[in-house]
């Protein structure tokens, strides 16, 4: 489930960060606020991975990962209704950039806390890999959405089932073994 859920997301995540700068060029910024919206999306990604790190010491573990995983879709959300808002742009961004920090401490939280420490770098790398092969896809997933219909609406719809796909896995991941390590 969690390989699974982990490569939906990163190829949603990835096609998003990579077509930020164009979703907010059609949204009518211009080069320099369009730069700014990537910039935010650097240094949210940044709190993200330290506020998602403090969170899974002191939180159960299952809702931060869900919520994680979820923050794509007020993204898609915000983008769709933004119509040019400087603010809500900025807002989805943010939200952008903090769930693309949060996902790996996530997925190698759950991933250690699943698997024997024995076996964890094979397993590890494995989960890596995947996620490299299925983050490359998102882009060109949604570029080819864009290309076809001169809009990333169709791409949303996509990418928004395949969140909700990754985050219903999420759910139904089993509790950690007891391991003897």
């Amino acid at each position: 489930f969690l390989v699974c859920a982990g490569g939906l997301f990163s190829s949603v995540q990835f096609g998003l960060i990579v077509h930020l700068f164009p979703t907010v060029r059609l949204q009518g910024l211009d080069m320099t606020m369009a730069a700014s919206m990537v910039s935010i999306t650097g240094v949210f990604s940044i709190l993200g991975r330290l506020s998602t790190g403090a969170l899974l010491d002191f939180v159960p573990t299952k809702p931060v990962a869900i919520v994680a995983f979820l923050l794509p879709l007020p993204v898609m959300a915000l983008f769709m209704l933004a119509g040019g808002s400087v603010p809500l742009l900025t807002l989805a961004s943010a939200m952008l950039g903090f769930a693309a920090g949060s996902e790996i401490d996530v997925v190698a939280y759950l991933c250690s806390r699943r698997f024997d420490s024995r076996i964890f770098g094979t397993v590890y790398t494995l989960f890596q890999m995947t996620f490299a092969v299925t983050s490359s896809l998102g882009p060109l997933l949604a570029s080819w959405r864009f290309d076809q219909t001169g809009s990333y609406i169709r791409y949303y719809i996509i990418a928004g089932s395949m969140i909700a796909a990754a985050s219903v896995l999420i759910t139904f991941l089993p509790p950690p073994a007891q391991l003897d390590n």
